[in-house]
């Protein structure tokens, strides 16, 4: 979770300063992604989506770490 919490924290320090927005999603290796903002926000689950349709995951799913 440490590395995950600072590449969160670095993205949303730089999207603070930047001219513009930051947008982007963090991808798994099974090709499923979440938005970084709905990640950073910390809420208990987010929707994920993957090649066939959006889920409603909880973070510790997505991530495979517990909080």
């Amino acid at each position: 979770a440490g590395r995950l919490a600072s590449l969160l924290t670095g993205l949303a320090e730089i999207d603070l300063r930047a001219p513009m927005r930051i947008d982007g999603e963090l991808v798994r290796t099974d090709r499923a992604g979440v938005n970084w903002r709905e990640l950073h926000a910390a809420p208990r689950e987010v929707v994920v989506k993957t090649a066939t349709e959006p889920l409603l995951m909880s973070v510790e799913r997505f991530t495979g770490v517990s909080q």
